[in-house]
């Protein structure tokens, strides 16, 4: 079971590390199905989520996002529960 996701190296944190947790690993599911970036940003679920934080994703953050530590951490450990 995997722990909760957090970027350990910043004390800002980027306004997808502050969604749900569970809303957090569809979001990285997507990126990872190759999902495009304006399909993902209009799922109901996300706007809502962001909207009731008062937070926003654009295609520049989600791109950045899916080069964050956190998105590798998830990688890796996706690649160990499949083992």
């Amino acid at each position: 079971m995997m722990v909760g996701f957090t970027c350990r190296n910043t004390s800002r944190r980027a306004n997808a590390e502050q969604l749900p947790e569970a809303l957090r690993r569809r979001l990285f599911r997507w990126l990872q199905s190759g999902i495009p970036y304006r399909v993902i940003l209009d799922q109901p679920e996300l706007r809502r989520a962001l909207a009731e934080r008062g937070l926003s994703l654009s295609i520049n953050t989600l791109s950045k996002f899916r080069h964050s530590e956190e998105y590798r951490y998830f990688l890796r450990e996706e690649k160990k529960r499949r083992r």
